[in-house]
């Protein structure tokens, strides 16, 4: 009797204990951008880094829903820096 007692206690404070936390911060769920990132020297030479929504790459794990976001760097000539 001991024993069962012992692991339905157990199994309880397993229970109540937190499974995952979020080790990143959530996007902002407006403008679907993560709200940590941000262009280093983004406007030097012109050139503008953005999170495009026209030119996104396909779903390589399900072809039914489609890539909403994709990282794009404009620049438009070329410099030595």
């Amino acid at each position: 009797m001991r024993c069962i007692t012992v692991i339905v206690a157990l199994l309880l404070f397993c229970a109540l204990l937190p499974a995952q936390t979020n080790i990143l911060v959530n996007g902002d769920l407006e403008t679907l951008e993560p709200n940590f990132w941000h262009g280093l020297n983004a406007g030097q030479g012109g050139s503008s880094v953005t999170w495009a929504t026209d030119e996104a790459a396909p779903n390589p794990w399900n072809t039914a829903l489609p890539s909403m976001r994709s990282f794009k760097v404009e620049k438009p000539s070329a410099t030595t820096d």
